[in-house]
């Protein structure tokens, strides 16, 4: 119950614990007080594509055939483990289907494909009203040596030339094309 609730972001007046007490020879439950839990963590959007690409303006950055176009929010709290656990999940996770056709068992290494990260702060947002309030996500200051970390990390687990980035992350009108692989 406890990690549900802290996932949500608070524990309800009407959540109990199990407390072991060792002058008592048997468990009792308490009853808790409501209290708030600042959690917030690094989001990530993983797209299957056929084929992606990043124009700045009127040239284009970056491009990639068919691979996973990746946009990464980086919160506040975030850290190393949260990189590390993040490279291994895009690089490991399975969308792609095998040589017979059946769906959902090759990942993007094992189909030597590419992948095509951006970074996305507007992924951290939270709606106050009717405005947009970014104040979760690390300011462009701080994530960028951290997205970059991001960034050679997936470099070092996988092929480098096959990583295709955005690198400046206050980059100025940043579009991002993509053809889906529907239906995922």
């Amino acid at each position: 119950i406890h990690c549900l609730f802290t996932e949500l972001g608070y524990i309800p007046r009407s959540a109990f614990f199990l407390s072991s007490d060792k002058k008592k020879k048997k468990s009792e439950i308490v009853k808790t007080q409501p209290f708030r839990v600042k959690f917030y963590t690094m989001k990530v959007i993983i797209q299957r594509v056929a084929k992606a690409s990043i124009t700045v303006g009127d040239e284009q950055i970056s491009s990639i055939g068919r691979g996973l176009c990746v946009l990464l929010g980086i919160s506040l709290e975030d850290t190393q483990k949260d990189v590390e656990y993040m490279v291994r999940k895009i690089l490991n996770l399975r969308l792609f289907e095998d040589e017979n056709g059946k769906h959902w068992c090759k990942s993007v290494m094992d189909k030597q494909y590419e992948v095509l990260c951006v970074s996305q702060f507007t992924l951290l947002c939270t709606l106050k009203g009717n405005k947009p309030d970014y104040h979760m996500a690390m300011p462009a200051e701080q994530s960028e040596p951290f997205y970059k970390d991001f960034l050679e990390q997936l470099r070092k687990t996988y092929k480098p030339e096959l990583i295709k980035a955005l690198d400046d992350v206050r980059g100025p009108s940043v579009k991002i094309k993509t053809l889906h692989n529907a239906p995922v």
